[in-house]
């Protein structure tokens, strides 16, 4: 049994699973704060993200959520003390807040919450936007927190030496961090959002390894973009915030994807 709201679809979970979802989300938001690696208010809105997940959606995507926390912590963690040292690091102590959770999870959110109309339309659309949604944020932030550590960087726009950590800035090392970031990212929603091990899983995304390269390659290509976004609307016009670009690049990035499913430019 399935219910319906308007135009959002709860599916059905069992209590067991559900419950365990529950208890995946309240245990991460209490480990994100107490390890800081969010701030309380971050904390809250990822404990929303995680339960709309869960709830419009199933434990596995929630999984993949929870691995691009992971992930993401843990490289923020590098070299931190040389990156606070500098200015180059996120918060006090690496926490991120409220605009970072809602830049990154707003869209994954709402993949979720319409997940079941999105994969009327094409049978495991919502998988494979929600697993690009999730490279891109990883893509760009193992850029970001990775390719602050290198002393050649330079603005994506113009190729001029810039120093570390400027908006728009990249460098090899940052590339590299960045493939890194999508690929596992990726792998990680692969193994849970495909029907890879778990039957029924990614609403009918098929395991097919075109759907691991194109993740990983979109996750890429997205992090190109939030720094092009970066050069032209933070460093010369100082119009958008780093985590507006963040939502941005993540929409625009997911939208185009959406389009070339439908125009059968991605095989999917």
């Amino acid at each position: 049994m399935t219910l319906s709201i308007p135009i959002l679809h709860i599916p059905s979970h069992s209590p067991i699973t559900l419950s365990i979802s529950m208890i995946i989300c309240f245990s991460m938001t209490f480990f994100a704060f107490y390890k800081r690696i969010l701030d309380i208010k971050g904390a809250l809105a990822a404990l929303a993200l995680g339960l709309i997940i869960s709830i419009f959606s199933d434990i596995y995507w929630l999984m993949a959520l929870v691995g691009l926390l992971v992930l993401t912590s843990l490289v923020t963690r590098v070299r931190f003390n040389y990156k606070r040292q500098h200015g180059l690091a996120e918060g006090k102590i690496g926490e991120r807040g409220i605009n970072n959770v809602i830049a990154v999870g707003f869209i994954p959110g709402f993949i979720a919450l319409f997940s079941y109309h999105l994969d009327n339309v094409h049978p495991g659309l919502a998988g494979l936007l929600f697993l690009v949604s999730l490279s891109i944020a990883a893509a760009d932030t193992f850029a970001s927190e990775v390719g602050v550590l290198s002393d050649r960087a330079i603005l994506i726009t113009s190729f001029k030496r810039v120093a570390p950590g400027t908006d728009g800035g990249i460098s090899l090392l940052g590339e590299m961090s960045a493939v890194l970031g999508a690929f596992f990212v990726s792998l990680i929603g692969f193994v849970f959002v495909t029907d890879l091990y778990f039957s029924g899983a990614g609403h009918g995304l098929a395991a097919d390894p075109v759907v691991l390269v194109i993740c990983i390659a979109i996750g890429w290509i997205g992090c190109q973009l939030d720094s092009i976004m970066g050069a032209l609307f933070q460093v010369s016009r100082d119009l958008l915030s780093n985590e507006m670009v963040n939502f941005l690049t993540i929409s625009i990035c997911v939208l185009l994807t959406w389009v070339a499913v439908g125009f059968g430019l991605l095989p999917v």
